[in-house]
């Protein structure tokens, strides 16, 4: 199985946050305090997430 992208392991790290706390408001900010990088790059993973957990 081929390394997966700092993109996509940010994906995976929040969809599990959406799946624990929920659609919360400022998660990427807080994904972004507790793991590192801007808060631009989480939101990102956020919405990479989104579409992954509702592809409708």
């Amino acid at each position: 199985m081929p390394p997966r992208s700092e993109a996509d392991r940010r994906a995976a790290i929040a969809l599990a946050a959406l799946r624990e706390r929920g659609d919360v408001r400022g998660l990427a900010a807080s994904l972004a305090r507790e793991h590192g990088g801007s808060p631009d790059v989480w939101s990102r993973a956020v919405n990479a997430a989104r579409r992954f957990a509702d592809p409708t």
